[in-house]
């Protein structure tokens, strides 16, 4: 249907506006007549409050036919009528979860298995390899060295850097793990003689 500014309102289309889904070209001319009749302005009025009025009324119906969704939650709590010890350990199961889920996202993912290498005296272009980002379990060779117990062993990288030292067994080999995955470089693992901060055996080791 279609009108001029002049015209007065018909109501669905007073209707429509109230409901903000009359087409643009026909809200212009509904506005500009708005301001010219009185009548209309006070029919529009009316359509918009009898409109709240029926969406106060659905809302308040809904509230009273709808349990509240606290209310949902209370009675879903209370089926679960656990003891206070055993939601004690539930949660302290969680914490453990999210720590080590935390851990492993700040390393970067997933704890790796450690790599076993073994490693001889000699250094050179044939010096020994082993991946990245892994533990390592270092099979150091310690024949030939009058070793007594404590063993001290120091991680330096290229720069020479100590980055780890710990205490072995003495014996035909000495064993290191690393604490934590190595990322690629040059290492080099140093036996210590006893009570010495002198080397007595020193590894080259390839990380790549």
């Amino acid at each position: 249907m279609s009108y001029n500014f002049e015209r007065h309102l018909d109501d669905e289309s007073l209707e429509r506006y109230a409901f903000g889904r009359l087409e643009e070209t026909r809200t212009e001319l509904l506005e500009e007549h708005l301001l010219i009749c009185e009548g209309c302005r006070t029919r529009l009025d009316t359509t918009e409050q009898y409109i709240k009025a029926m969406a106060r009324g659905s809302l308040l119906l809904r509230q009273q036919s709808t349990p509240s969704l606290l209310s949902r939650v209370n009675e879903w709590l209370a089926s679960f009528r656990l003891p206070a010890t055993a939601w004690a350990a539930a949660a302290l199961a969680i914490c453990a979860i999210l720590y080590f889920s935390t851990a492993n996202l700040r390393r970067g993912g997933p704890v790796l298995a450690p790599v076993a290498v073994s490693l001889l005296a000699e250094r050179g272009p044939s010096e020994q390899t082993a991946p990245a980002h892994h533990p390592l379990l270092l099979h150091l060779d310690a024949r030939g060295l009058d070793l007594t117990y404590p063993v001290h062993i120091t991680l330096v990288n290229a720069s020479g850097s100590q980055l780890e030292e710990k205490a072995g067994t003495p014996g035909a080999s000495v064993d290191f793990r690393t604490a934590a995955p190595l990322p690629p470089g040059a290492y080099y693992i140093r036996i210590l003689k006893s009570g010495s901060s002198e080397s007595a055996r020193e590894f080259a080791l390839e990380v790549r």
